[in-house]
């Protein structure tokens, strides 16, 4: 299940953006996820009792879907506010939506991310935003309670996300050359304008 609201009404595209947010549930429906606020809001809670009943594999197979499922959502709200905005959808033009965006787009598929918690007992990786991969060190059900578990996936993925973002920006540069000063892109680890190899971490 999936659900789509807004944090307030406003015309202003970027701030219709900035209070979207986006809900969604696991396959087995007993995970909640809640994403927006221009990444500010970030929730994930679990239906009473279940916390017991799962192992780690089981739980990080729920909660790659259930992150799926909210980025998706995220995603197309995020598409079909733009869209609605310019009053018709964004297609590929070979002009304003040509060849400089087909890159841009290309490589936000390809840009990979992770982010870990709760010493790196929780780990979660992505590509694109699109598919995403959990790893719960062994025995940590055992040792670590619910509240403190979910604080550690959410501290993962905002971790993950910070790290994907920057590069997000980074891969702009290299697309519409926005001007990333090159000391700057040394410092972080991108290396040289033009190096895919140094896009990706």
């Amino acid at each position: 299940m999936v659900r789509v609201g807004y944090g307030f009404e406003v015309s202003d595209l970027a701030e219709r953006l900035r209070g979207l947010v986006v809900e969604a549930r696991s396959p087995d429906g007993h995970i909640a996820g809640r994403y927006g606020g221009d990444g500010a809001i970030l929730d994930v809670t679990m239906t009473g009792g279940m916390y017991g009943l799962y192992r780690e594999h089981q739980l990080e197979r729920q909660l790659a879907e259930l992150t799926t499922r909210l980025f998706a959502a995220y995603r197309n709200a995020e598409r079909e506010l733009t869209e609605a905005q310019f009053a018709q959808p964004l297609r590929d033009d070979g002009i304003d939506f040509g060849p400089e965006r087909r890159r841009y787009l290309a490589g936000f598929e390809q840009l990979t991310a992770t982010g870990s918690a709760a010493e790196d007992a929780v780990t979660v990786r992505t590509r694109g935003l699109s598919t995403w991969e959990y790893t719960i060190r062994a025995g940590t059900l055992r040792r670590v309670g619910e509240r403190d578990l979910l604080a550690a996936v959410g501290t993962a993925v905002r971790r993950l996300l910070r790290k994907f973002h920057l590069q997000v920006f980074v891969l702009r540069d290299e697309v519409y050359d926005l001007g990333f000063p090159e000391d700057l892109r040394r410092e972080l680890g991108f290396g040289r304008r033009g190096d895919p190899g140094r896009l990706y971490w």
